[in-house]
């Protein structure tokens, strides 16, 4: 484990190693504990795809740190059996932007659609992942792919066995911000990387990119898109979540990644929401991306009442249109399925809101591809199914108004006696009703009394 340390400002950082057996079997456990000195954020390489069979079976682990605080230049440490000799050893600094040529910066504050710039935050990498006797890193750094500057994510893989830069790259694009890169490699030596883009007229949202090959300049990358963001993002001061995930699954060939994208959500306190999809190479693992699933009605943050048409836009780049299956539910209910209709291109159910309470529902739906593959998505809706006043009841050829009941009204009776009890209009009706009510009332309790007296 590694971790930057702080006394108040920076001090040192550090890496732990941890007796495993003891802590599986609940017992205490003893620990080692080092000093990386100035190089900050140690990164402890990551061993992921164990079914794959590809873990080394002897030797140092690795570390990575970044060295001098400048995107530009890391540190490579090797610690061999900790509980034992324990050799810690700084090994040699590597200089991934000598490897890639492209003139890199401190990141810069994002852009998004219809919102304030999003911090970008520094340069740390973000994991340090093996594969194949390589390891691999990504990060955020600026660059200028032509129009100016913007965030681009870095990447490299390091050969262990000669502890130098095997290759490196960088992804960016005019008018584009790419930010909080994570990236992990396959059984096949392919890495893929996941971040967040957001632009003038993008939203931030999930997104990955590979396979990640190494050259000289800045790279397009080819992209797919994992989730769209929906909304501008306001909130938490305007930081993002530095936290981005991609990770190999036990088998070597599917790829997970966690990412964040901004949507709006009707309790107002935050618009940042974390996605998890799945991804496989064309060439390692059958290349099929998970499909793409957005709730279009209703929509996020809206209320509700009566009979709601659920519709459901879901695509998928490899499955036929109308093929996917696409469920729905509300909160913690049992999916129900929505089917597909060509004249609107939207998966759709009607769904019954007087089956639930009135108040804050969440509207969750998933859809999955042939693979299988699946991807989910969630609407929050606030329902609304109190009765109308008497005299706003629907009737044909009217819609439906809400007013104020009759008590809140009560101070004006007297002075708007005339406008609200104009003869032949509703309000007429009403109090002629109230003042026979009101009669009958009074009989009633008056024959009360005379069985009383009596």
């Amino acid at each position: 484990m590694g971790a930057n340390m702080f006394a108040g400002p920076f001090s040192e950082a550090r890496v732990w190693a941890f007796e495993k057996p003891a802590m599986y079997a609940g017992l205490p456990a003893g620990y080692i504990s080092h000093s990386t000195g100035g190089d900050d954020t140690p990164q402890p390489l990551n061993l992921h795809g164990w079914n794959a069979g590809s873990w080394p079976s002897s030797g140092p682990h690795y570390i990575l740190t970044s060295r001098n605080f400048n995107g530009q230049t890391f540190q490579l440490y090797s610690w061999d059996d900790p509980f034992g000799a324990d050799t810690f050893t700084s090994l040699t600094t590597l200089n991934v932007q000598a490897a890639h040529g492209v003139s890199s910066g401190y990141p810069v504050d994002n852009v998004q659609q219809g919102g304030p710039t999003i911090t970008g935050s520094d340069y740390r990498p973000q994991d340090f992942e093996y594969r194949n006797g390589s390891g691999w890193m990504a990060g955020t750094v600026s660059c200028n792919p032509g129009s100016g500057t913007v965030n681009c994510i870095q990447f490299a893989r390091t050969d262990l066995a000669s502890q130098s830069v095997a290759e490196a790259g960088v992804y960016a694009g005019n008018g584009e911000y790419r930010y909080f890169g994570d990236l992990a490699a396959n059984i096949c030596g392919e890495a893929l990387v996941g971040y967040t883009k957001s632009s003038s007229s993008l939203y931030p949202g999930v997104y990955a990119a590979g396979p990640a090959i190494g050259g000289a300049g800045i790279q397009t990358p080819p992209e797919s898109t994992i989730h769209a963001g929906t909304a501008s993002y306001y909130t938490w001061a305007n930081r993002w979540g530095d936290y981005s995930g991609m990770t190999i699954d036990p088998d070597g060939l599917t790829f997970w990644y966690l990412g964040e994208f901004s949507r709006t959500i009707s309790n107002g306190a935050t618009n940042w929401s974390t996605w998890i999809g799945s991804l496989t190479t064309a060439s390692c693992g059958g290349g099929d991306l998970p499909p793409s699933v957005n709730i279009v009605n209703p929509a996020d943050g809206s209320v509700v009442s009566g009979g709601v048409t659920i519709q459901i836009d879901a695509t998928d780049n490899e499955d036929p249109t109308g093929s996917l299956t696409v469920e729905w539910k509300v909160d913690g209910g049992a999916w129900q399925a929505a089917s597909y209709n060509g004249a609107t291109g939207y998966y759709e159910d009607a769904w019954d809101t007087t089956t639930v309470g009135d108040g804050s529902h969440t509207i969750n739906t998933r859809a999955s591809d042939s693979f299988p593959h699946s991807s989910t998505a969630a609407n929050n809706v606030t329902v609304d199914n109190l009765p109308l006043p008497h005299d706003e009841r629907q009737r044909p050829g009217r819609l439906p108004q809400r007013r104020q009941p009759w008590p809140l009204e009560r101070p004006c009776r007297h002075l708007c006696r005339r406008q609200y009890a104009k003869p032949g209009s509703e309000r007429h009706r009403l109090r002629q009703l109230e003042q026979r009510n009101n009669r009958l009332r009074q009989l009633r309790h008056r024959h009360q009394r005379r069985l009383h007296d009596h």
